[in-house]
């Protein structure tokens, strides 16, 4: 399996969707249990842009294997990409008891929570995930948005600062964070922030948001006029 997904990487590189699939199929035709390279075939649907073929190989994968849990998590976070909410849970709720507590479950299941505006459920989702994965960013930023939904702005700060300790770039934490020194009025905090943020990412839409304000509160009114037309 490894040489030929090895393959199938190279296939895909080039843009031969076609020939990626092959290799894929010939490894499943001597280890037809391979889940990750039943995957890795929707993926190429997904990467080439046929979404509906991606749906009928996991759908595929799923009949062959009904207690598969990879295809069906697969299928629940495209549905929640797509903001098509209410299939979410039911390919959820098909998981085995053991299955829901696995980590990639109680993720999709977290990321569902906070997309329908359910942030104390959010975060008891996330209290387990974090007992067995206490060191992801991502995991600290979630909690961080649940906190911010419930409007504690002191749990939601301290969860943004903690992902930055495990995870120093990640943009978004520094992009909540700087919008709460704004709202709390940290001005020189802000505007620190904010540097950083230009610096690395000038041209993102969030960051030049945050510059339109910055120019507005200094009066500098014609750099606010350039950045909103820009």
């Amino acid at each position: 399996p490894g040489a030929g997904s090895s393959l199938a990487d190279i296939a895909l590189s080039d843009g031969d969707y076609e020939a990626a699939r092959n290799y894929y199929k010939q490894v499943l035709e001597h280890y037809p249990d391979h889940i990750q390279t039943r995957l890795k075939v929707a993926a190429s649907y997904a990467v080439e842009g046929k979404e509906q073929e991606m749906l009928d190989s996991l759908q595929s994968t799923l009949t062959a294997y009904p207690r598969a849990m990879e295809p069906r998590l697969v299928k629940a976070r495209y549905h929640l990409a797509k903001g098509q909410l209410e299939k979410v849970m039911p390919l959820i709720d098909e998981l085995t008891e053991d299955q829901k507590e696995h980590p990639d479950a109680l993720l999709t299941v977290a990321a569902f929570e906070l997309a329908v505006s359910r942030y104390n459920q959010a975060l008891v989702t996330l209290g387990k995930l974090l007992k067995v994965r206490p060191d992801v960013g991502q995991y600290h930023y979630m909690k961080s948005k649940a906190y911010a939904g419930l409007g504690d702005v002191e749990n939601s700060s301290a969860a943004l600062e903690r992902t930055l300790e495990l995870d120093p770039d990640h943009f978004y934490a520094r992009i909540a964070l700087a919008r709460l020194a704004l709202l709390s009025n940290r001005l020189d905090t802000f505007d620190r922030r904010l540097n950083e943020l230009v610096t690395v990412a000038a041209d993102n839409l969030d960051v030049m948001k945050l510059q339109v304000v910055s120019a507005q509160r200094s009066g500098h009114n014609k750099s606010a006029l350039q950045l909103l037309e820009t």
